[in-house]
C-alpha cells in the first residue's frame, strides 16, 4: 500500500485522493466477480469504503462474503473490506482528526494570547503607529507637503492651501486662508455655482485636521492654532431613520456649534437653508453670523459659503466679518471660473449661466427665464402654451426671413395664424 509515512495529517488530507487512486488494481481482485465496477473513496466520519458503481449480475449483495455491505445512495453501493479496514488502521479518520487538531490549537493559541495580551496589544499598537507615520511620509514628500507651525495662538494662516484629494485629479488653484486674533474670523464666502467655494472651505477644514494629527498639509506655508473642535454644515441626508428634514438638521447643526464652540473651534458652514423659503434662510443665517459677531473676542473661526446675495444688507460691519468671493470672468452668455479667492461679494449667484453651459434643453431655459422676469416684476407666470407658441413664432420670422428660405404665401398665412392665436388667447 503506497502510504508515505513521516507526512503531517494535513499533507496525509491533501494526498488522499492520489494515494486511493495509487492502489494497484490487484488489491481490488479479491473482490467478488459480480462487481464490474468500482473505486475506493474516503467519507468523513464513515472512514475509508469500495464504491460500486456497476454490477456484471444483479444479486443480493447484502449477503456477498468477504465485503460488508454499508450503505447505498444515487445508485452506488458502499462497502466495507479488509482492505479499507486496514485503510482505517493506518490513516483513521484524516477529517476528524484534523477538526480535533484545529481545536485544540485554537484553544492553546487563545490561552496564548490571553496570557501575553498586554505586550500583543501593545506591539499592535506601536505597529499601526509606525503604519500611519510611513503613510504620512510618503504623501507628504510625493505630494510636496510642507510642515505646518504649530502655535497656542488665536489664528490660521495658511498660503497655498490646497485640497488633498481633488489635486490629485485635476490642475489645482491654491488660495489662501488668513484668520487671526480679532481680524478676519468670520468669512462669507460667495460666487458663482461650481466656482470653488465648497471646495476652499473643505480644505481648510482639511488642512487644519491634518495638522492637528500630526502629519505634513498640502500648503506652501501654514500656521494653525491649537483647535478644541471642527464643527460642520456641509451635506445631509434625509432619512426616516433620522426623523429630520435638511432643514431640521441644519438648524441642529447650527444651534450646536453656536452653544458648543469656543475661541479654540473652527466652524464651516455650506449653503445654510436649502430646506426653507429664500427670505426665512437670509434672515436665519443672518442672526447666526450676528451672533457670533457678538462673541467678540471670544469668536472661534467661521467659514460660511451662501449664495444668498441679499444677506450682505443685514449683516453689520466689523473687523471679524471679511466678505469674499471667487475671480470670474463673463463672455458674453458664457463664464469662465478662475478659482482665485478674492476680496469682494457678489451681486447675483448667475444661476442661469451655468444652466447654459451645461447644455440645458433651450426651451425650458428660456421659459424658466421668462418666469424669473414675470415673478422679478411681480406679474402673473406666463403659461406654456402661450410661451411655446411665442418661441414657434419667432422661430418662423428667422426662418422666413433668412437668406437661404424662400418665402410662400402658406408660410406667411401659418405665421399670421399664429401670432394671432398668440393675442386672443
Amino acid at each position: 500500500m503506497p502510504i508515505v509515512h513521516g507526512l503531517g495529517i494535513h499533507s496525509v488530507f491533501l494526498r488522499l485522493p492520489i494515494t486511493l487512486s495509487s492502489i494497484s488494481p490487484q488489491n481490488l481482485q479479491s473482490l467478488p466477480s459480480e462487481i464490474e465496477n468500482c473505486h475506493l473513496v474516503y467519507i468523513p466520519e464513515v472512514g475509508y469504503v469500495i464504491a460500486v458503481t456497476k454490477w456484471r449480475i444483479l444479486l443480493n449483495y447484502r449477503t456477498i462474503p468477504s465485503i460488508q455491505y454499508k450503505f447505498s445512495a444515487n445508485g452506488v453501493d458502499y462497502f466495507k473490506s479488509t482492505l479499507t479496514t486496514e485503510l482505517d488502521r493506518v490513516l483513521g479518520d484524516v477529517n476528524k482528526k484534523i477538526r480535533k487538531r484545529s481545536a485544540r490549537i485554537i484553544l492553546k493559541l487563545s490561552h496564548y494570547i490571553k496570557y501575553y495580551s498586554e505586550g500583543i496589544s501593545d506591539a499592535i499598537k506601536k505597529c499601526a503607529e509606525l503604519d500611519a507615520l510611513i503613510s504620512f511620509y510618503q504623501v507628504a514628500h510625493n505630494q510636496h507637503y510642507v510642515r505646518p507651525q504649530i502655535v497656542n495662538e488665536h489664528k490660521i494662516l495658511i498660503y497655498g492651501g490646497r485640497h488633498p484629494l481633488i489635486e490629485q485629479t485635476t490642475t489645482f488653484i491654491p488660495n489662501d486662508t488668513l484668520s487671526e486674533n480679532n481680524e478676519n474670523l468670520i468669512k462669507i464666502i460667495t460666487g458663482p455655482n461650481s466656482c470653488g467655494k465648497s471646495t476652499f472651505i473643505k480644505q481648510t477644514a482639511l488642512i487644519v485636521f491634518m495638522a492637528h494629527i500630526g502629519s505634513y498639509v498640502p500648503a506652501k506655508f501654514a500656521t494653525i492654532g491649537l483647535l478644541s473642535h471642527i464643527y460642520t454644515k456641509i451635506t445631509c441626508s434625509e432619512s426616516i431613520s433620522l426623523q429630520s428634514s435638511f432643514f431640521l438638521q441644519d438648524i441642529r447643526q447650527a444651534s450646536r456649534a453656536l452653544s458648543s464652540s469656543s475661541k479654540k473651534s473652527l466652524i464651516i458652514i455650506d449653503e445654510f437653508g436649502k430646506g426653507t423659503s429664500k427670505m426665512d434662510s437670509i434672515a436665519l443665517l443672518s442672526a447666526i453670523i450676528i451672533e457670533f459677531i457678538n462673541k467678540g473676542t471670544e469668536c472661534p473661526h467661521v467659514l460660511i459659503v451662501t449664495y444668498f446675495c441679499e444677506i450682505f444688507e443685514w449683516i453689520p460691519e466689523s473687523n471679524l466679518v471679511k466678505f469674499q468671493t471667487f475671480e470670474f470672468l463673463m463672455d458674453k452668455n458664457n463664464v469662465l471660473f478662475l478659482y482665485r479667492l478674492i476680496k469682494g461679494q457678489m451681486t447675483c449667484n448667475y444661476s442661469f449661466v451655468v444652466a447654459q453651459i451645461t447644455y440645458l434643453n433651450n426651451y425650458i431655459f428660456n421659459f424658466a427665464k421668462e418666469i424669473q422676469m414675470t415673478l422679478q416684476f411681480g406679474e402673473a407666470p406666463p403659461r406654456p402654451n402661450d410661451f411655446r407658441r411665442k418661441e414657434l413664432s419667432l422661430a418662423s420670422i428667422n426662418a422666413l426671413f433668412s437668406s437661404e428660405t424662400v418665402i410662400v404665401l402658406t408660410d406667411l398665412k401659418g405665421l399670421v395664424l399664429d401670432l394671432m392665436g398668440d393675442q386672443t388667447t
